[in-house]
């Protein structure tokens, strides 16, 4: 099937890799922040503690997170 695309010069090429990359590290940086938010929250504090301590009773043992 042909295409009436002209090819990209190695200068668009690069801006679209750039851009691609910007995307990603942005998408990246909102997706750390909700984890963070979320681990810090009550409700999940609370659940852990909850899982802790079943987990506890059957001698499993959960490593605390790294944030």
């Amino acid at each position: 099937m042909e295409t009436n695309k002209k090819p990209l010069t190695p200068e668009e090429r690069q801006a679209n890799i750039d851009r691609f990359i910007k995307r990603w590290k942005e998408e990246r940086a909102k997706a750390d922040d909700e984890f963070e938010a979320r681990v810090k929250s009550p409700e999940y504090q609370d659940m852990l503690k909850e899982l802790r301590k079943k987990n506890a009773a059957r001698g499993v043992i959960i490593p605390e997170p790294k944030v």
